[in-house]
């Protein structure tokens, strides 16, 4: 069979829970599931949300106003705990997982699209898993807009 280049997208709605706080067991079986398809010889990117999610985990901000202020503190705060997260679960499976974060102006110039490409293929050249999300601090359109994560 011939290897393939997958993408897997796992938003919001898969890695919460009801009570909004991240599913640490789904992570791991998600972490698992991707170790057989690469033990398949295929290369796998991981495209996620969350990082608003497991910011929850970690801060109590006042969220009532919705301000963009507040979205921004959880977006930081739990984007170092979702990469830790993935970490820890691909760690498991003898796994190194890379964090890239992006924002749709990092694509319009051509010199950081290079840049992205050429990363993203030294990654999957090492067998290193990237974990690619929107950088929420930065790219602040979709928070501004509608408060939620770059689902």
């Amino acid at each position: 069979m011939k290897s393939k280049r997958i993408v897997i997208k796992i938003g919001t709605n898969v890695l919460q829970q009801s009570n909004g706080k991240l599913d640490h067991k789904l992570i791991g079986e998600l972490a698992a599931q991707i170790a057989i398809i690469r033990g398949h010889g295929h290369e796998v990117l991981v495209v996620t949300s969350g990082s608003v999610g497991a910011g929850r985990e970690l801060c109590s901000v006042d969220e009532s106003k919705n301000t963009l202020a507040s979205h921004q503190i959880l977006a930081s705060v739990g984007q170092a705990r979702l990469i830790q997260i993935y970490a820890d679960a691909f760690r498991k499976h003898k796994t190194t997982v890379a964090q890239i974060l992006l924002t749709r102006g990092d694509f319009g110039l051509r010199k950081s699209y290079l840049n992205i490409r050429n990363t993203l293929e030294n990654l999957l050249k090492y067998k290193i898993v990237p974990i690619v999300n929107e950088n929420d601090v930065v790219a602040t359109e979709e928070l501004d807009l509608n408060f939620g994560d770059n689902d």
